[in-house]
């Protein structure tokens, strides 16, 4: 937790945009934190897998909601995306 907590000192404008609207860093801190260390380590290896190029941004033609498709082909609603992903859509 200390290692993202030095991560945080890094300015915004320097560090790599997320996918998600809950960043990584703050995902898996609050995740360690409330859940223990084993659950933190788990959410770093997923956000680390699927938090990267690859992605798919589509339309769901029954809900006119906007999904994104991660590396892991898992789906993600609208809630979760980043206003700058959805924002290429």
């Amino acid at each position: 937790m200390f290692v993202i907590q030095l991560y945080w000192l890094i300015p915004k404008r320097m560090r790599r945009k997320c996918l998600f609207k809950k960043t990584c860093s703050v995902y898996v801190y609050e995740h360690t934190k409330n859940a223990g260390v084993i659950a933190g380590m788990k959410s770093l290896v997923y956000r680390f897998k699927n938090c990267r190029h690859g992605v798919q941004l589509f339309i769901d033609p029954t809900s006119g909601e906007k999904k994104m498709i991660l590396p892991d082909n898992s789906i993600i609603n609208q809630e979760y995306i980043s206003e700058n992903i959805l924002k290429s859509i």
